[in-house]
């Protein structure tokens, strides 16, 4: 009697344990997804920075373009390209969340 008592305490210890584990290993699993989905926030924003930082920078060289005959073209052209990056960000977080990668 004393024996199965026992073994029911240890089944009973070990299925708490084996529950532990899974929640635990639950945690985990929902900080590693929030962690995949702040990666690529950084990710679509770094591209988008790039790609306003090979413009501005091929631009802002002292090469002479036809087009820069008029003052404040470069302006224009860096404020255009900043409207586009941030157009492309809105892009890539809106196919983001039509994919179901984000929970809002």
């Amino acid at each position: 009697m004393q024996i199965d008592r026992t073994l029911n305490k240890l089944t009973e210890l070990r299925e708490y344990v084996d529950e532990t584990e899974d929640f635990l290993n639950i945690q985990l699993d929902s900080s590693r997804n929030q962690l995949i989905k702040f990666e690529i926030i950084l990710t679509a924003g770094s591209i988008c920075v790039s790609v306003y930082s090979v413009v501005v920078g091929i631009l802002g060289m002292n090469i002479p373009f036809p087009w820069n005959i008029k003052k404040h073209m470069f302006k224009w052209v860096v404020s255009g390209t900043a409207t586009v990056c941030a157009i492309l960000f809105v892009i890539i977080m809106s196919f983001a969340r039509y994919k179901k990668l984000f929970g809002f």
